[in-house]
């Protein structure tokens, strides 16, 4: 009986963390966040070993969607300020090597691979989005990314800065159409709405992070870039992460079902078993109280008959 409760007692403690939606280690809920598995022409790559390329048609990254917009995948720093293929053509991005006044450095928390997205192509702004699924309802979420703004090589806006906006927002509603209303904003606060920084340059690698409470079990995560400047300036996304409680399995839920079961039962044994030993103790003090009674009226009978003798 002792060894027996003691397993359901242990079971529940197994089970009851998972039902309360917490766990010693934080579930990720992202896929390929480093974006180093891509396909290209049918071919899959991983570690970062692919070509750069256009989402918009020329190749995808794994577990993310392009829905459209004029978004690059560079593999490294390297590859963003060189050369890569866009849909338009050739697509880099200013640093020192190249005429721009700013080192372009690989993103510093994760792999080298980064999403650049064009802020103001006409008609191809859209949102780099993935669904994301397992969410338990009204816990916390949090997002963890790196990003940065650059501009594209070969266009200028001197004397003038730039400004851009980066949003990223978990929702059940869809992806991000509009910056407007986003929970998650990376802007300095300039009188623009955007972030500022000097023509020609990359404002370097930023790390950012965001909370969010989870409305359904299975929302997406989205970032948008915004500007109004065709000149045209780009933001940068690295290594996404989205960590928090996961939903209990179905398993988790039937083990606590079965434990607490167990202890109903347990309970019900043990209140049995103490009925029946008061039950037993009544009927071994009735006994004592008969027998005494019967050696009572013995006693009294044979007092009886020798007095008469």
């Amino acid at each position: 009986m002792i060894a027996s409760r003691a397993g359901l007692l242990s079971a529940l403690m197994l089970a009851a963390p998972l039902l309360a939606g917490t766990t010693a280690q934080a579930a990720q809920f992202v896929t390929n966040g480093n974006f180093a598995t891509t396909v290209v022409n049918g071919t899959t790559y991983t570690n970062d070993a692919g070509p750069s390329f256009n989402m918009q048609g020329q190749g995808s990254v794994t577990g993310w969607n392009d829905n459209g917009g004029y978004n690059i995948l560079y593999t490294n720093a390297a590859s963003a300020t060189s050369s890569s293929n866009g849909v338009s053509g050739a697509v880099w991005l200013w640093a020192t090597g190249n005429g721009g006044i700013s080192t372009f450095s690989n993103p510093t928390t994760g792999g080298p691979a980064f999403i650049a997205m064009d802020s103001d192509f006409p008609g191809n702004t859209a949102a780099v989005s993935q669904n994301i699924t397992g969410l338990a309802v009204g816990r916390s979420y949090v997002l963890t990314f790196e990003y940065g703004f650059a501009q594209q090589a070969g266009f200028d806006n001197s004397p003038n800065t730039l400004y851009d906006l980066l949003a990223a927002n978990l929702s059940s509603g869809g992806i991000l159409t509009t910056t407007s209303g986003a929970s998650c904003l990376q802007s300095d606060g300039a009188g623009s709405g955007g972030y500022n920084f000097p023509d020609k340059s990359f404002t370097g690698w930023i790390n950012a992070s965001c909370t969010f409470t989870a409305t359904a079990s299975n929302e997406v995560l989205s970032f948008l870039s915004s500007s109004t400047l065709a000149v045209p300036p780009f933001a940068v996304i690295a290594n996404v992460s989205l960590t928090g409680p996961a939903i209990p399995e179905p398993m988790s839920i039937a083990l606590f079902g079965a434990g607490l079961a167990g202890l109903a039962g347990a309970r019900r044994l043990r209140s049995s078993a103490q009925s029946k030993g008061l039950r037993s103790s009544a009927q071994s003090k009735s006994l004592r109280s008969s027998a005494q009674s019967k050696s009572l009226r013995s006693s009294a009978q044979s007092k009886g008959l020798r007095r008469s003798a």
